[in-house]
């Protein structure tokens, strides 16, 4: 979800993510029921949204972490 205040959205969709992180101006939500976030964030002008299923760099995150640390 990109658009709006991750930290705002992220209080909205959290009973329904299994999990958010958030990375610059980018919430990521991890949801069993995609269509319970869509229907919180309807009305929110501005929001982009990208749905998509897991795959391995999800699983390479996930294990890695999403920030380069000391190393970039």
């Amino acid at each position: 979800i990109y658009g709006g205040d991750p930290q705002e959205l992220s209080l909205l969709i959290k009973p329904y993510a299994r999990r958010i992180e958030i990375s610059g101006e980018t919430l990521f939500c991890y949801t069993p029921d995609p269509e319970q976030v869509r229907a919180q964030l309807r009305g929110h002008r501005g929001l982009r949204l990208l749905e998509r299923p897991p795959n391995l760099e999800d699983v390479f995150l996930r294990l890695t972490g999403r920030e380069m640390g000391k190393y970039q």
